[in-house]
């Protein structure tokens, strides 16, 4: 029996058509970049333009606690703008935290859930902005903007 969350299993049965239903699933991360309303992954803009982010979250069973949203943004100013949405409970007025400076891992901010927030099957979604800067690189492959999330101290992929 293999696991991708290294969940323990003891089968106790000789039905040979049993199915064994993983409960403990990995969170997912997705970040685009918003235009106009709608979802883009790529986008041209110059120097004093804002650009829109939207992060989609999804908590899962067995994994509510210890989320940590890391952004790293690249020729952009984070304009500390945040924004997050619950599927199950609307807007967030509190039970996170944006961390903005003393990041160790060379991130520009982290978002901190509190573990009351995290309820398994919601989706958090998280919109923010930056303004392009002066360092943006422009033409070629751009400028890279990547989120994970870590959670019981674990990380999704760079999204």
């Amino acid at each position: 029996m293999s696991t991708s969350v290294g969940s323990l299993c003891s089968l106790d049965t000789t039905d040979k058509t049993a199915e064994i239903k993983e409960k403990n699933s990995v969170p997912s991360v997705d970040k685009v970049i918003v235009e106009d309303g709608n979802p883009v992954k790529s986008n041209n803009a110059g120097i004093g333009d804002k650009v829109n982010y939207k992060v989609t979250i999804n908590v899962t069973a067995g994994n509510t606690s210890k989320y940590v949203l890391h952004d790293t943004m690249t020729g952009l100013d984070f304009n500390n703008d945040v924004k997050i949405t619950s599927a199950k409970s609307g807007q967030l007025t509190n039970g996170y935290t944006v961390k903005t400076t003393g990041q160790t891992d060379g991130c520009t901010f982290e978002i901190a859930f509190e573990d009351s927030v995290l309820v398994a099957g919601d989706i958090l979604t998280v919109e923010y902005s930056g303004t392009v800067n002066a360092s943006a690189v422009i033409g070629g492959d751009g400028n890279k903007n990547e989120s994970h999330l870590q959670f019981e101290n674990k990380n999704t992929p760079l999204s």
